[in-house]
Parts: structure tokens; C-alpha cells; sequence
């Protein structure tokens, strides 16, 4: 892969709209797969049938490949659109939204916990939110975070200003620090934690290596033999592990709690539910912002918009 001057062709475009444009030829073999990809700056003038006619690009004769470049040679002038579609603006008024509920939350909570507008208190009471110093127990830390999430599920309270409480950051994580129950296995879960964090580096090599980021590739095989390395190599094995915990996880917290309600269809449709509603939101916001936000950070000839 050769992208060539792209920067340069972008240059010469952007001074004259109608005088270059930047296209990909590819080289495709039995094999199914673009074998060889090269970056051109042409005339505006010129087609991709122009390009796919050029005798100049002989490159299956270069490289001793059985190939009829003629019939092999592929050539892509689409040029990079850059309208925002409306599912981008949707996304971003959705994200937008999820964002200041959060400030307006944590504020609220701050203001109930702490009262840091005081002008806003104009005399009523605490609404038991009082300030407490010098707790170190860790059963009473968990005493204290169980009052205060009993405390916005008060049926006196609004149901306003307890959805707003509900995206207070200060109000996670106070749950997510909580000391954790009786018979938790939070060693696994650590372990499932670096498992996550081995996948995750091994997958941002992995795209660099399948988007064609990389050039020096000589240098990738050589780098892939260091001892350091083999956190990305044996990133297969993260993935078996990460699977395996979390499976064995959702197992026994499944059968535990068949032992307390027992088999019934509501409890495994409940089950199903359960995993579906807690998974399914976030995956669909990293999928919208993968496709739909990331292709917008970077402009150049392995961009998501011009491959």
C-alpha cells in the first residue's frame, strides 16, 4: 500500500477545485483480496477508465505476477464526501443531551449533598443530605451510600429530581466504590478487568495492521519478536479468558438466584431481559460513534471516508 502524496494532491485541489483529484488503484489477484494498492493524483478530467487503460501502470509486469494487469487493475476516483448525514447530527444532539443531564445531575446532587448554592436553599430544610466527616468503616460507608440511595427513592421526592439524581456522577460512583457483598468474587472480576484491558490493546494493533496505517512492516515482524510484544500476540488467549470468567460469572449469580426464587418462565425470560437491556445501549452508542463520529477525526488517504 503507497498512498503516495496525498497532502499534495489535496493542496492542488483545494487551489483549484477543478484541476486534480486523488484515486486508488488496486491490483486484484484470485486471491479476492486489493494484493496492491498505489494512491494517484490525476487530472479532473480523467475517469476511472482512464486510469484502468493507463499503460503506464504496469505493475503486474514489476512485481513478476501471472496477472493481465488489464484485467486486474481496478480504479476508485470516488471522492470523500463531506456532508454530515442527519444520523450524525442525531447522535450528537443524543450525546449532547446525555452530557448535560449529567452536569445538571451531579449539580443537583452536589447542591442536596452540600449545598454549594446556598441562595438556592432559601431556608428548607437538608432533605437528609447531610455532610458527615470522619467515617472510615467500610460497613458504615456502605450504610451511609445504602441511606442515600433510600433517600432518592423517597416517595415524598419528585420523580424529577430523582431521574435527575440518576445521572449524577458523584451518585455512581459512589455504588460503583461500594464495598462489595458477602460472597462477591472480586478477584475474578479483577482478572476479567485485565483480561478486558489485553483484548482491548490487542485490537487497536490489530486495526492499525487492517486499516493499512502501518508501512514499515519489516519493522512490525521484527517488533513482534520482543518480549514486551507478546502482550499484542497472546491477546488471542485474553480474548478465551475474558469469555470464560464472564461466562462462569453470569453462571453462578444465575444459579443463585434460581436457589432463591426457583425455575420459572418469568425468571428466564427476566434473565434474557436483564442481559439484553444492560448491554444493548452501549453497544449501540459505540457502534453510532464508531460509524458515525470517528470517520470525521481524520482526513487522508486511510481514512474511513476516502478508502
Amino acid at each position: 500500500f503507497d498512498p503516495g502524496k496525498w497532502t499534495v494532491c489535496q493542496s492542488r485541489f483545494d487551489d483549484d477545485p477543478g484541476g486534480a483529484q486523488y484515486c486508488y488503484i488496486h491490483l486484484n489477484i484470485t486471491a479476492g483480496n486489493d494484493f496492491f494498492t498505489v494512491g494517484a493524483c490525476v487530472p479532473d478530467s480523467c475517469s476511472a477508465d482512464d486510469l484502468n487503460r493507463l499503460p503506464a501502470l504496469n505493475v503486474s509486469k514489476s512485481l513478476h505476477l501471472p496477472v493481465d494487469y488489464q484485467r486486474g487493475l481496478i480504479a476508485d476516483c470516488t471522492a470523500a464526501s463531506y456532508d454530515i448525514p442527519w444520523g450524525t447530527w442525531v447522535f450528537v444532539s443524543v450525546y449532547i443531551v446525555l452530557i448535560s443531564l449529567l452536569v445538571a445531575g451531579t449539580l443537583l446532587d452536589a447542591q442536596l449533598s452540600h449545598n454549594i448554592f446556598p441562595f438556592l436553599n432559601r431556608g428548607s430544610r437538608n432533605q437528609g443530605y447531610g455532610e458527615i466527616v470522619g467515617i472510615n468503616d467500610s460497613d458504615e460507608k456502605e450504610s451511609l451510600i445504602t441511606r442515600k440511595n433510600e433517600k432518592l427513592e423517597d416517595k415524598h421526592s419528585s420523580l424529577a429530581v430523582r431521574l435527575l439524581l440518576s445521572f449524577s456522577f458523584t451518585y455512581n460512583y459512589s455504588r460503583l466504590t461500594a464495598p462489595s457483598p458477602p460472597g462477591s468474587f472480586d478477584a475474578l472480576n479483577g482478572v476479567r478487568v485485565i483480561a478486558m484491558m489485553f483484548v482491548v490493546v490487542g485490537h487497536t494493533f490489530y486495526f492499525l495492521w487492517d486499516t493499512m496505517a502501518i508501512m514499515n512492516f519489516q519493522t512490525v515482524a521484527e517488533t513482534a519478536k520482543l518480549f514486551r510484544f507478546q502482550i499484542v500476540v497472546a491477546g488471542f488467549y485474553a480474548v478465551d479468558t475474558f469469555f470464560f470468567l464472564s461466562g462462569f460469572l453470569v453462571a453462578y449469580l444465575f444459579i443463585k438466584e434460581l436457589k432463591s426464587k426457583g425455575m420459572s418462565v418469568k425468571t428466564m425470560v427476566m434473565f434474557y431481559f436483564h442481559r439484553f437491556y444492560r448491554l444493548t445501549p452501549s453497544l449501540i452508542m459505540g457502534m453510532f460513534f464508531f460509524y458515525l463520529i470517528t470517520p470525521y477525526w481524520s482526513n487522508g488517504p486511510c481514512s474511513s471516508r476516502n478508502l
